[in-house]
């Protein structure tokens, strides 16, 4: 289903992301720390394989998937 595939997909990213962080800390630690908080924010929308009786909005994950892009686009 489309939530097993999102979860997947975050999964995937904070995966990426822990093993790019101390590389990603050293260009720019502000912006790496609110990288971590806005990928856990995004990892906690997603609490289990299976989808919750009460998903997550899609609205709420789009926004929160575009406040780890944004920290992440402005790490050079």
């Amino acid at each position: 289903t489309e939530y097993q595939h999102a979860y997947g997909a975050v999964l995937a990213a904070d995966q990426a992301f822990k093993a790019a962080q101390s590389k990603l800390a050293g260009k720019d630690e502000k912006r790496t720390a609110q990288l971590a908080k806005d990928i856990a924010a995004l990892v906690a929308l997603f609490p289990s394989v299976t989808i919750p009786d009460a998903p997550a909005a899609t609205a709420t994950v789009t926004a929160a998937a575009s406040r780890a892009e944004l920290a992440l686009s402005g790490i050079r």
